[in-house]
């Protein structure tokens, strides 16, 4: 064996490795299980569905900024950007309901169905709300 002076004692020992001992057999129940975890890592993350799209008025097709939207009994919900624009993700499959609200405008609803790695994209229009109030009469006498 020739000994170079100029490597360290590591790299001589990387060097002259014995590369022929015994490498643990994985066996094949090993092997299976690695698979099926892998698969089912993969098969979990595919599970979600999604529901996007645009908010607008109705009376005019502008976009509804900061309209907030979210799903009826959930914590989950967004609001909608300069655009109009909305994403809820990471839905996993079931029914839910869209509430769609905003100052001045009828509440909108919308009932859905998500499956598995579905992506559903709808334009909803708000519509202005109508108040009606009761007619004020304004009186005033003049004092001396």
């Amino acid at each position: 064996m020739m000994v170079y002076p100029f490597l360290n004692c590591h790299i001589r020992h990387l060097l002259f490795f014995n590369f022929s001992m015994d490498i643990p057999k994985i066996s094949k129940a090993g092997v299976f299980l690695f698979l099926m975890l892998g698969m089912f890592a993969f098969q979990s993350k595919a599970q979600t569905g999604s529901i996007r799209g645009f908010v607008y008025d109705k009376s005019n097709g502008e976009p509804a900024i900061f309209t907030t939207v979210y799903l009826k009994g959930t914590t989950i919900g967004t609001v909608t950007d300069v655009n109009g624009y909305f994403n809820i993700s990471k839905l996993t499959p079931g029914t839910y309901t869209l509430m769609v609200t905003a100052l001045g405008y009828d509440t909108l609803r919308l009932p859905f169905t998500v499956t598995s790695d579905e992506l559903i994209s709808r334009k909803l229009f708000l519509v202005k709300n109508a108040i009606n109030i009761k007619a004020v009469d304004v009186s005033a006498e003049k004092q001396e």
